[in-house]
């Protein structure tokens, strides 16, 4: 009877600390983001694992905590609305991005806006390119529906301002040593350093960065220009 008192109250405790554990907005973020990452890098280049999914993380991370601070600045009640609002937005992008790629057999940039009108023109064949290729268009919904189920899971209690803080710091630091790991391969003609500065072409920095580093990128060189460099 004891034995099975100790086991009772083991499992009721179990089922307590289950029950409260909260899943950290850093932790969401960087699980379902790598995940689509992987999966637009699939798509777009056939791939999965090679250096470009490191490369990949290190350049994510300092957008993810750019995402956790945005999450855990408010009430509660406000974080959790900007933690489905930044996901609905991630997805509905990589979604766009898929459909785009599948049209056009090329990413979508701000240089392609002229594609993107003619799309629009033909909503008939964007809804067969959706069901056409649904499975893939579901699978890359997947973090979003998973966030509405969990959505009390997620820790968006508010941060205190040392906390921001520190998150501040994490995220400069972060920034700052992903060009770092740039400049070993500054020389090679087809090196990550030349691919993020000089070398038009998206399916690479894709396979490289990931796609959320890739519109970064592109912004940068629509907004500001870039020296040009064909290998």
């Amino acid at each position: 009877m004891v034995f099975c008192g100790i086991i009772t109250s083991v499992s009721y405790e179990r089922s307590v600390i289950m029950k409260n554990l909260k899943i950290h907005p850093f932790i969401y973020f960087i699980i379902s983001i790598t995940y689509l990452e992987i999966i637009m890098k699939y798509i777009v280049t056939g791939k999965i694992l090679n250096t470009g999914l490191i490369y990949t993380l290190i350049f994510t991370i300092p957008i993810i905590l750019l995402l956790t601070i945005l999450t855990k600045s408010f009430n509660q009640i406000v974080n959790k609305i900007l933690t489905i609002i930044s996901m609905l937005l991630i997805t509905v992008y990589f979604e766009i991005q898929y459909i785009f790629y599948n049209l056009f057999s090329t990413p979508f940039s701000f240089s392609t806006i002229g594609l993107a009108d003619q799309a629009l023109d033909f909503t008939d064949i964007i809804q067969d390119a959706i069901l056409s290729h649904l499975p893939l268009f579901i699978v890359i919904l997947i973090p979003l529906i998973l966030l509405i189920i969990l959505i009390k899971k997620i820790d968006n209690s508010h941060y205190h301002k040392e906390s921001i803080f520190t998150l501040i710091i994490l995220f400069i630091i972060s920034y700052t040593s992903s060009f770092i790991t740039l400049i070993p391969y500054k020389k090679d003609d087809y090196s990550a350093y030349k691919l993020y500065y000089n070398i038009d072409d998206p399916v690479s920095i894709i396979d490289k960065f990931g796609l959320l580093t890739y519109t970064k990128i592109d912004i940068k060189r629509q907004l500001f220009g870039y020296e040009l460099t064909i290998v």
